[in-house]
């Protein structure tokens, strides 16, 4: 995202709208008196808010064309991208949260959604690097269809392409799954990893609760974590530094 020179007026309602806080106020490079908004573009997301917000009152902001590893950006950051992938937008997948029709974790499966970068935060793909190399270790199955997965070289390791790990998202999910015997240890590598990554992210925790017993057992998981958790209901675990 680049804005003009020469039509900005330095009005400053753009930066109000960046989620990335990526846009400043500067003095004007050609000496002239007054200010323009620059974009930091290290900071960027490539999200396009600036631009739907439709609020420039001179039409200043200009999109640019991005290409790879900057792209990345975009397509984790832009709800209006398609990944070419997996030819859906988004940062995760559908399946994860309507469990109940697409069976996608059956009794003795166990989900986690890794949320990075919200809310209001974002996230260097490198926090998102340290997180799956974090639950590879406890041998969890990452999900093909989930678009962090596109990004990894080795999926056995969770090891992320190293030419975009320094690109900044506005968020990214990981999906995986484990077994209820597992989970502890997963929930203790995402406890232990919340520490080591300079960003926010919440734990989604997908499960079938037909059978009682099963039910009650991932119960007495979550209490071990201070979760209260209800039948048919959405708990979120926040973890990361905040």
């Amino acid at each position: 995202m680049i804005i003009s020179d020469n039509l900005c007026i330095g009005c400053g309602m753009c930066i109000e709208v960046c989620p990335g806080e990526a846009i400043q106020l500067r003095s004007k490079s050609d000496k002239a008196s007054g200010q323009v908004a620059s974009v930091d573009h290290d900071m960027c997301f490539e999200c396009g808010v600036c631009m739907r917000w439709d609020n420039c009152p001179t039409e200043a902001m200009q999109e640019e064309p991005v290409s790879w590893p900057r792209s990345v950006r975009r397509m984790f950051s832009d709800p209006t991208t398609t990944f070419t992938e997996t030819t859906v937008s988004g940062r995760g997948t559908e399946e994860m949260k309507t469990n109940e029709i697409t069976h996608r974790f059956l009794p003795g499966v166990v989900g986690l959604s890794i949320d990075v970068g919200r809310p209001n935060k974002g996230a260097r793909l490198r926090d998102v690097d340290t997180i799956t190399r974090a639950l590879a270790a406890v041998d969890v199955q990452f999900s093909p269809d989930n678009p962090v997965f596109t990004l990894m070289t080795d999926p056995e390791k969770g090891c992320l392409s190293g030419d975009i790990v320094d690109e900044r998202v506005l968020s990214a999910v990981v999906e995986c799954s484990t077994t209820p015997e597992q989970l502890p240890e997963a929930l203790r590598q995402l406890q232990k990893v919340s520490a080591e990554v300079d960003t926010v992210f919440s734990v989604g925790l997908i499960a079938n609760v037909d059978e009682m017993q099963s039910c009650e057992d991932l119960r007495r998981v979550l209490r071990d974590w201070g979760v209260d958790a209800k039948n048919s209901a959405k708990i979120n675990v926040g973890l990361g530094r905040r």
